[in-house]
């Protein structure tokens, strides 16, 4: 699945964002100050696997899209 960079870019400031106004949420939050440091601990660690998940997409999608570029550049030259 190729998607192109304006698209992940996309995606990307999307969910920066909603970590961002999530953190800011629970700032504010009427909670106790270690149970707001615990949730940011597990915002932090999810934003890290989103993080990661999406940069493994992208490696694929870079993979995906070298191997069709060399592909066609072999069908090409074998056409020649």
């Amino acid at each position: 699945m190729e998607m192109p960079n304006g698209k992940l870019r996309t995606i990307g400031t999307f969910v920066a964002g909603g970590l961002i106004g999530a953190g800011i949420a629970i700032l504010f939050a009427p909670q106790s100050g270690k149970r707001t440091r615990r949730e940011l601990r597990h915002m932090g660690r999810k934003a890290l696997h989103k993080s990661e998940a999406l940069g493994m997409d992208l490696r694929n999608s870079f993979h995906n899209l070298v191997d069709d570029v060399s592909s066609r550049f072999k069908d090409g030259v074998a056409r020649g």
